[in-house]
C-alpha cells in the first residue's frame, strides 16, 4: 500500500471547479491512473485527446464537455471514473463511474458525455464544488485497490464544499460481492460525511444522510445500509460505546444491507481507509502527527507533515 498526497492546494474563485478538476486529474495520473480520454477546447475548437496541459483547457464549456475519463490502475476492465461539466460556470462538474465496460464517446459528438453500458451516476445536475476561493486535498493508492478521496473546502473555513471517494471494503469470508468498494460522492454541507451518523439502519440512495454512497451490484446502483449494531448516534463514538476520554482511538466503518434493496443482503464490509475516532474532534483537526484528519464525521489518512489550512 502506497498513499501519495497533495494537501493544502488553493485554487481561487475566477478558476473554481476547474482547478480541482485539473488537480485530481495531476495526482491521479501521476499515480497509477491512466486518462483514457479527454474533450475540452485549448484554442481550436473542441478535440478529444488523452492529456491536459492546464485548468485554463477546460474553460470553454459546450453541450456536455469538457469531460475526463479516468480508469484505474489495473488496465482495461478496471473502474472507470467520467466527470463533465454540463454548465458554463466552473463549478458545475459530475461524475459517474463504469465498474469493467468502460466509458466511450461518440465520435459524431464528442461534446456529447461518454456512457458506459455499466454506468452509475453519482452527482449529476449541481454543483459540485463551490464558487469561491478555496483550499483541496487528494490522496490516491499507487497500487490495487487504487483507493482515493479528493475534497475541497473554502478558505476561512473548514464546512466542506465536495467530496469524491473511492474505499475498499474488508468483506471478510464473504466474497460474493461482484465489486468490494463503496464509492461516496457529495457536495456541500459542513458534515458531508455525516452518512455514519444515525444510529438507525438508514437507507442511503434517497433519503436522509448519507444519499450520495453506493455499491455496484452487477450493472446496478444499490444502497449501503449501516448495520444497526455497529452505529452511532453521537459524533466521536459508536452508538452506546462511551468516549474514549484518554485519545484517539480509530476504528473501521461497518456497512450492510437490509432486505428491500438489491442482494446480497447482510453485512457488507468494513472500510479500510476511513475511520471513525473514539474521541470527539473538529473539522480539520488531525490525529497521531498529522498522519490522519477529521473531515466531518469521519478521519480520513493525512500526510504526516502538513498542518491544514483554512
Amino acid at each position: 500500500m502506497a498513499y501519495n498526497f497533495n494537501c493544502n492546494y488553493y485554487v481561487a474563485s475566477a478558476d473554481s471547479g476547474n482547478g480541482h478538476i485539473f488537480q485530481f486529474y495531476t495526482e491521479m495520473t501521476s499515480h497509477g491512473w491512466t486518462c483514457v480520454n479527454t474533450c475540452y477546447d485549448s484554442g481550436g475548437g473542441f478535440a478529444v485527446t488523452n492529456t491536459i496541459s492546464a485548468s485554463s483547457d477546460l474553460n470553454t464549456q459546450s453541450n456536455e464537455a469538457p469531460w475526463i475519463i479516468l480508469r484505474d490502475g489495473s488496465g482495461a476492465g478496471g473502474v472507470e471514473i467520467c466527470l463533465w461539466r454540463s454548465n458554463s460556470y466552473y463549478h458545475y462538474w459530475n461524475v459517474k463511474m463504469s465498474r469493467t465496460a468502460g466509458f466511450t464517446y461518440n465520435a459524431s459528438a464528442i461534446t456529447d458525455v461518454p456512457t458506459a453500458t455499466d454506468e452509475v451516476v453519482l452527482l449529476s445536475g449541481t454543483s459540485m464544488f463551490g464558487s469561491g476561493n478555496s483550499y483541496g486535498a487528494i490522496m490516491v493508492e499507487d497500487v490495487s485497490p487504487w483507493q482515493f478521496y479528493f475534497v475541497s473546502w473554502p478558505t476561512g473555513s473548514f464546512s466542506l464544499d465536495s467530496a469524491l471517494v473511492k474505499a475498499e471494503l474488508d468483506m471478510g469470508p464473504d466474497t460474493s460481492h461482484p465489486d468490494n468498494n463503496v464509492y461516496i460522492v457529495t457536495n456541500g454541507g459542513a458534515n458531508i460525511f455525516e452518512n455514519y451518523k444515525t444510529h438507525y439502519p438508514y437507507e442511503l440512495s434517497s433519503t436522509g444522510y448519507g444519499k450520495n454512497v453506493a455499491m455496484i451490484n452487477s450493472t446496478e446502483y444499490s444502497s449501503v445500509v449501516q448495520l444497526g449494531w455497529v452505529c452511532r448516534d453521537t459524533y466521536g463514538a459508536p452508538n452506546n460505546i462511551p468516549q474514549d476520554s484518554t485519545g484517539d482511538i480509530l476504528f473501521p466503518i461497518l456497512y450492510g444491507r437490509i432486505t428491500y434493496m438489491d442482494p446480497p443482503y447482510g453485512y457488507s464490509g468494513a472500510t479500510t481507509m476511513i475511520k471513525w475516532s473514539g474521541t470527539s474532534r473538529s473539522l480539520g483537526d488531525t490525529i497521531d502527527s498529522l498522519n490522519w484528519i477529521v473531515f466531518g464525521d469521519v478521519v480520513l489518512p493525512w500526510d504526516g507533515t502538513t498542518t491544514p489550512s483554512n
